[in-house]
């Protein structure tokens, strides 16, 4: 390793760039964080990691679904917790079911703290990818890695969105510093340190668990002039595992009080990588090669950072061992298999940005000792970087705009409460691009009855039922994607209808465009994808409907949504409004 001294004034000088790049981190990941809201279904897993925490609050912490592991739930339900309380001291909230009905019928702020969560953890490993960069190489190749992790596309997507990957992320990385710091200082502390962030980043997301691997390289190597049998028997590598197992453990309890459930959501989530999500694309070696990581952070920082790795292991082996057997062999790992979320690639990209650094850093090196003055130097570096980082910045721009615009199932929604009657029965769509409704008073009466038959108090029900009645809000009856499969005799009032580029997730039952054929016509649409969106690429695996590359023809997320009525002389259509008659698109 080598380190070059700092004069007070350069210090000073790099703080200011940090200080600059953190803020534009923290502005690329806040920008467009109210995307969808208060639709639910915005991003998958954003909910049920909701709700999950939410439900800590009744006492039982016992998650029951360990295909995530507890921490992250666990500490969204301490900041929810928070929220409770001030509630309470405001008098937002009489009761605990005050505080459901508030989830049930305006959950925005519920996910704006998640997603606010998140935004921090991702903005923070700026910091820690800093830190890393500047311990292992040198302070100008560290801010260039902290500059490549501020516009890493993939890393500001998720960190606009309130699931683990971002969190898991930030742990991992912190980890990895310890581990470095092994390397350079073999005590016990960096040993613990690293053992426990190591156990909370996997006790965050399951994808860190490979953390391991670089900690046992850079203890075979602080040892390597021991017998074997030493270096095994040395209590600091002992003490990573005891420390990463408390990390876990502590984080993630009922995998051990709760085994057995434990063991099989484990067990199907390895099961679930290797043999895909609904629709085959390919194996995840190519898939993330060409889309994930392509797009997800730009072809030129992809193929700096592949020379970066390169150049490491030549350089100085073990270094380059350290710092990137993790991603390497997870890579291997989860590109096995046929369920290929862009989203599991998030380890990756803090490698891929240092490794990029580095052949900038290097290659202005190699360059800069044929130029004068000094001052050439600096502009190259620039240079380099602002070409590596010009794409994902595109992706970036273009992404955020798109999700500041409203919503296609938001419009549609709209659109439903001011032209539908109240009790009206209108047929939704499949979970993901559905619109979203309120359920009619009737509907929740019956669900209230249904609980106190089987013993419950209803306590929730009977609080949203009051809140309904004195909003004077009758809601709709709503018949969802199975309650008409193969059911023609069915009639509902709407039908709402959603396409989009996401094929295993835009479909309908035949019986249902049958029916529409025979009994319907249309009277509004909202279409945020028009026909020249034929390069769009969206993530076919991952029911999210906004594109992750190739933005051209799509004007505002979300799904088409097609409304169409019962034609009975529009009983139920409370204005004169028709809507644009549309051309029937079955």
């Amino acid at each position: 390793m080598f380190r070059l001294a700092h004069s007070n004034s350069n210090l000073s000088y790099e703080k200011v760039i940090l200080t600059v790049i953190i803020a534009l981190g923290i502005l690329a990941r806040l920008w467009g964080i109210y995307y969808g809201l208060p639709h639910t279904e915005c991003y998958p897993d954003e909910k049920e990691l909701i709700l999950k925490a939410v439900n800590y609050g009744r006492g039982d912490l016992n998650p029951h679904d360990f295909r995530y592991p507890s921490l992250y739930s666990y500490v969204l339900s301490i900041l929810y917790g928070f929220y409770y309380i001030v509630g309470r001291i405001l008098g937002s909230f009489s009761s605990s079911a005050d505080y459901m009905v508030a989830l049930i019928t305006n959950p925005t702020i519920f996910f704006v703290v998640d997603r606010m969560l998140c935004a921090l953890f991702g903005t923070l490993t700026i910091v820690i990818i800093y830190k890393v960069a500047k311990k292992l190489f040198h302070s100008t190749a560290a801010l260039i890695s902290a500059l490549f992790m501020t516009f890493a596309y993939l890393h500001v997507v998720y960190s606009h969105f309130g699931v683990t990957d971002i969190p898991m992320t930030f742990l991992l990385v912190v980890s990895l510093y310890f581990v470095a710091k092994c390397h350079e200082e073999p005590i016990a502390k960096n040993y613990l340190l690293a053992g426990i962030f190591a156990g909370l980043a996997t006790s965050t997301k399951y994808n860190a668990l490979l953390l391991f691997i670089p900690m046992i390289i850079t203890h075979v190597f602080n040892f390597e002039k021991r017998d074997r049998l030493s270096q095994y028997l040395d209590r600091r590598i002992f003490l990573f595992f005891i420390a990463m197992s408390i990390g876990f453990f502590v984080a993630t309890p009922y995998a051990i009080f709760d085994s057995k459930t434990f063991v099989n959501d484990f067990l199907f989530n390895i099961d679930h990588l290797n043999r895909g999500h609904g629709i085959i694309l390919g194996r995840g070696w190519w898939v993330h090669g060409k889309v994930s990581l392509f797009y997800g952070v730009g072809p030129i920082m992809l193929i700096f950072s592949i020379l970066g790795i390169i150049y490491s292991f030549i350089k100085n082996t073990r270094r380059g061992l350290i710092l990137f057997s993790f991603p390497i062999v997870y890579y291997l790992v989860a590109g096995k298999g046929y369920t290929v979320f862009t989203r599991y690639m998030m380890p990756v990209v803090p490698f891929i940005c240092i490794g990029a650094a580095v052949v900038v850093f290097e290659g202005v090196n190699v360059i800069g000792k044929r130029m004068r003055p000094y001052n050439s130097r600096s502009f190259l570096v620039c240079l380099f970087a602002f070409l590596t980082i010009i794409y994902p910045v595109w992706n970036i721009v273009n992404f955020d705009k798109l999700i500041s615009k409203k919503d296609t199932r938001l419009l549609a929604a709209e659109w439903i409460k001011n032209n539908a009657k109240r009790g009206s029965t209108i047929w939704v769509s499949y979970r993901y691009g559905r619109v979203e409704l309120p359920r009619s008073v009737e509907d929740w009466k019956k669900e209230y009855a249904k609980a106190r038959e089987k013993g419950g108090r209803g306590r929730v029900l009977e609080k949203l039922i009051e809140h309904m009645e004195s909003k004077n809000e009758r809601g709709y009856r709503i018949l969802e994607y199975q309650d008409m499969d193969g059911k023609k005799e069915t009639k509902p009032d709407f039908i709402l209808l959603e396409q989009s580029p996401l094929y295993y997730y835009s479909k309908a039952p035949d019986s249902v465009k049958e029916l529409i054929r025979e009994n319907y016509e249309i009277v509004k649409s909202f279409e945020g994808i028009n026909s020249g969106a034929n390069n769009t690429i969206y993530e076919q695996q991952n029911a999210f409907y906004v594109p992750y590359a190739n933005f051209k023809g799509v004007k505002r997320p979300g799904p088409n949504i097609y409304i169409y009525q019962l034609n009975t002389n529009q009983q139920n259509f409370a204005s004169s409004q028709s809507g644009d008659a549309l051309p029937n698109r079955l």
